[in-house]
């Protein structure tokens, strides 16, 4: 395919594109002006996309107003934050792109901590669990006073050299809470009728353009669903005359969205969503507005999918923003024709999203790009001295490891005892909606074997073809086994990684020991054959190690195939047809011919004692070193290759 369309220029506005592709405004984490007062590193972040030839970068979410502020995220309220701004714009014109910034009010979406002040909304009706805090009603003044700010902090974006800005109209932030019936009850000019809770973001869309002028581009985020659990949210069919409002006012490019803090996951879709999720919503929109550009995001992660809903005039631009997170060259690789290298986003969220709620993690990055987020740290140099490396494991760390100290020109070995790539990965792959993460591991084999490194399968550690290579320094990156705990009876029971690898269950009931990552991947493998289920975790709840973003749709998914759960509860005996349960100290024998072990996993430490007795110096890398997330294995894995 050549993607004719997706490398055709495009325009918004009176901005000129030199192809299809927008990374879209995304939370990053990036922004402190303590620590970073020149904004270097989310000015290295966005020129690395343009660099790659991205045409248009969004900066995230930033403040219009000081009662929007909030840790973490960008901040045009005051004329202090132009230089930083401007830096950013240079660093991206600098690599060739087109910089914008979204103007935003989180409204009830917000915490007071970040403003030191009680968060403001159109009504006082708290929101969801997210943030559990009742906002005070504006008053019909200061809703005038933040659609002035609006207004100012686009002037402050084109005095910063930005060439375009995006307003926030989606996700259940404030131009979307005065829209929405449930979260709007005013009974002022911005409230009641359809119209009149259009008016506050209509005003805002006046209030740029008038400041502004005609000739900067402005574009909009707008919802076509609301997807919120309460009545009254925004559906299709309204979203499009709102947007019709907005075009009338000024608007120059629509960029469609869905959901709000009550449903997070559809805005940033997660693996168990459909690829081009959000295509048809742009279409409709498409169909609405020919003339006036739409931008579509929403899983499309591949160059085909990308060309096939241009080429079908369901979107005119396509946002890539979790897809130039997994890998920034995305667009290059289509330009240069090697779809087959990109390293595809498997819609994990431990990178992008988890960081938002994990206080360890250093803003945004991605499992599959250590990289991302890190862009100012990150070196990759030639080595000084070339050296024969051996690598034993073609799981994530390993092929990682491998293809970077290849990329940096040594001579690389790998031994992978299994006759397929991939290691654990290849084996929770088997899990519905994670396909993807295999294929991920075939790509990064390829781009090893590109590199130089020889990969050999079916290939078992051993002394002797350890001591025939001759290594100078080996890496262990032989990964884990799953854990089997000293249970009387464990001998009758399946072990989860077995049966993700195939291993079939013929029993209609099934007890899953083990509520967990692995737990759960059994609950929905086996809750898709129709079985009845119960789940037992020794702790309090089940679910622990899943992402936050995901715990909702986690949730659904016990409901959905309504397993028995069983916390604070251990499994103490099997045998053939029954398992004992133990609870506050009481037992209680099940009658059960099907029990499944999903309790985690152990470091392969057999590897590195055949290592170690061969006298040669060693490294010890991934799920061989600590068993943890596939985020950690990868980063060793590159970390180490990087610095060997």
């Amino acid at each position: 395919m050549s993607y004719e369309l997706l490398k055709s220029p495009g325009q918004i506005g009176t901005m000129k594109l030199k192809n299809r592709t927008v990374f879209p405004a995304m939370g990053a984490g990036l922004w402190d002006l303590e620590k970073d007062p020149d904004c270097n590193r989310l000015a290295a972040y966005h020129a690395r996309r343009a660099k790659a030839g991205c045409a248009l970068n969004l900066i995230e979410i930033t403040a219009v107003h000081l009662t929007s502020r909030s840790s973490g995220d960008p901040s045009l309220y005051s004329d202090e934050f132009i230089p930083a701004f401007k830096k950013m714009a240079d660093a991206v014109h600098q690599a060739g792109g087109k910089l914008g910034v979204q103007l935003w009010h989180g409204g009830r979406q917000l915490f007071h901590r970040d403003f030191d002040g009680q968060i403001v909304a159109p009504s006082p009706i708290g929101c969801s669990e997210v943030v559990g805090e009742k906002p005070r009603a504006l008053t019909t003044a200061e809703c005038y006073e933040i659609i002035e700010a609006y207004g100012d902090a686009a002037v402050r974006a084109k005095e910063a050299g930005l060439d375009c800005v995006e307003i926030h109209g989606a996700h259940g932030y404030l131009i979307d809470q005065f829209l929405n019936e449930y979260t709007n009850k005013r009974t002022d000019e911005f409230g009641g009728s359809f119209e009149n809770r259009c008016r506050f973001g209509v005003l805002v869309v006046e209030n740029i353009r008038s400041k502004v002028g005609a000739d900067y581009p402005v574009l909009m985020r707008v919802n076509a669903y609301e997807r919120c659990l309460e009545p009254g949210g925004i559906e299709i069919e309204e979203a499009i005359e709102a947007a019709k409002k907005f075009v009338d006012a000024g608007i120059d490019c629509l960029d469609i969205s869905q959901g709000s803090y009550d449903i997070e996951d559809i805005q940033v879709p997660p693996y168990y969503y459909p690829v081009k999720y959000n295509a048809e919503n742009a279409a409709q929109f498409k169909k609405v507005f020919p003339e006036v550009p739409v931008l579509c995001a929403g899983r499309l992660i591949t160059p085909e999918l990308c060309e096939e809903v241009l080429q079908d005039g369901m979107c005119d631009f396509v946002g890539l923003g979790r897809v130039q997170l997994a890998d920034p060259d995305f667009v290059t690789k289509v330009y240069e024709n090697r779809p087959d290298e990109i390293i595809k986003c498997i819609g994990c969220e431990q990178g992008c999203v988890e960081h938002i709620f994990d206080p360890d993690m250093d803003g945004i990055t991605c499992v599959f790009h250590p990289e991302s987020g890190h862009e100012l740290n990150y070196q990759m140099e030639p080595a000084r001295e070339k050296k024969k490396f051996l690598v034993i494991g073609a799981g994530p760390a390993g092929l990682e490891v491998s293809r970077t100290l290849a990329q940096r020109g040594h001579q690389v070995t790998v031994f992978e005892k299994a006759p397929r790539f991939g290691g654990q990965i290849g084996i929770a792959a088997a899990a519905p909606g994670k396909e993807l993460m295999l294929d991920n591991m075939y790509t990064m084999a390829h781009l090893a074997a590109k590199a130089g490194v020889e990969i050999r399968l079916n290939t078992e550690a051993t002394k002797e073809r350890i001591e025939a290579l001759a290594p100078d320094h080996i890496i262990d990156a032989a990964g884990a086994h799953s854990l089997i705990p000293p249970i009387p009876g464990a001998e009758y029971a399946y072990d989860a990684w077995n049966v993700l690898a195939g291993q079939g269950i013929k029993e209609d009931f099934v007890v899953i020991i083990g509520g967990g990552l692995v737990g759960i991947e059994m609950m929905e493998i086996l809750g898709e054959q129709g079985k009845k289920l119960m789940v037992v975790e020794m702790m309090d709840a089940v679910a622990r190690d899943v992402a936050a973003y995901l715990a909702q749709h986690t949730r659904w998914q016990f409901d959905k195939y309504h397993v028995d759960v069983r916390t604070n509860t251990k499994c103490v005996a099997i045998t053939e047809d029954s398992v004992t349960l133990e609870q506050d100290g009481i037992q209680n024998t099940i009658a059960c011919k099907a029990v499944v072990f999903a309790t985690g996993s152990r470091s392969n430490s057999d590897v590195e004692e055949l290592v170690k007795s061969t006298g040669i110096p060693y490294s010890v890398i991934g799920d061989a070193k600590r068993t943890g997330k596939l985020m950690s294995a990868i980063a060793q894995g590159n970390e180490l290759g990087r610095t060997l």
